[in-house]
């Protein structure tokens, strides 16, 4: 199975993260991270009003409890980034997708990680409205199975419909690309959530 790094910047966007963490939950990818990732995360949450400390231990424990396997070791990890030609402030990201031998670096800092840098490693990095976009027209039906889990589980303030997720995923600072894909796919006209 592909391994993808998702970068820190990317789980900053609650749905975005959560929709990539039920599609890899559906096997479409192993998601993979470091320790300095989720400090990075949990720091930029507090910062920006994000998330509220319960917030973020229930994140962290999620994460702990459904992608066991996702963790890479910050020590091997410091050991590749004399490896990492990028952006110094993210070379740790790229070390942990060598590490982790991954084909992807999920990210909304492309500028950061430039093709010569990845190239070597066999990496690329993408936009998780692409990415996702990439997964739902290589299997829709699976994509479309993620949705309905993550759609079930979006209770507050009330039960969602799949109009209202698809809806929600459609504005422009989530994915739309991605969310037109799929509204397509499963015949739905999107709506605005409450």
């Amino acid at each position: 199975m592909t391994v993808t790094v998702i970068d820190a910047n990317v789980f900053l966007h609650k749905w975005t993260r959560n929709t990539l963490l039920w599609v890899a939950k559906e096997g479409l990818f192993d998601p993979a991270w470091s320790k300095r990732i989720l400090r990075e995360t949990y720091a930029n949450m507090a910062l920006k009003d994000l998330g509220t400390a319960k917030d973020i231990r229930y994140l962290h424990g999620q994460l702990k409890k459904n992608f066991a396997d996702a963790w890479y070791d910050e020590n091997d990890i410091d050991d590749l980034i004399p490896e990492a030609t990028n952006d110094r402030k993210d070379r740790h990201v790229l070390a942990a997708a060598i590490l982790a031998d991954a084909a992807t670096i999920v990210t909304y800092n492309g500028k950061d990680f430039p093709s010569k840098a990845l190239k070597p490693h066999s990496v690329v990095a993408c936009l998780p409205d692409a990415y996702l976009a990439r997964l739902a027209a290589k299997a829709p039906d699976i994509v479309a199975d993620a949705l309905e889990r993550q759609r079930k589980a979006t209770v507050r303030p009330h039960p969602w419909t799949m109009e209202e997720l698809i809806g929600k995923l459609a504005q422009p600072e989530q994915l739309p690309n991605f969310a037109a894909a799929m509204a397509s796919h499963m015949s739905i006209t999107p709506t605005t959530p409450p």
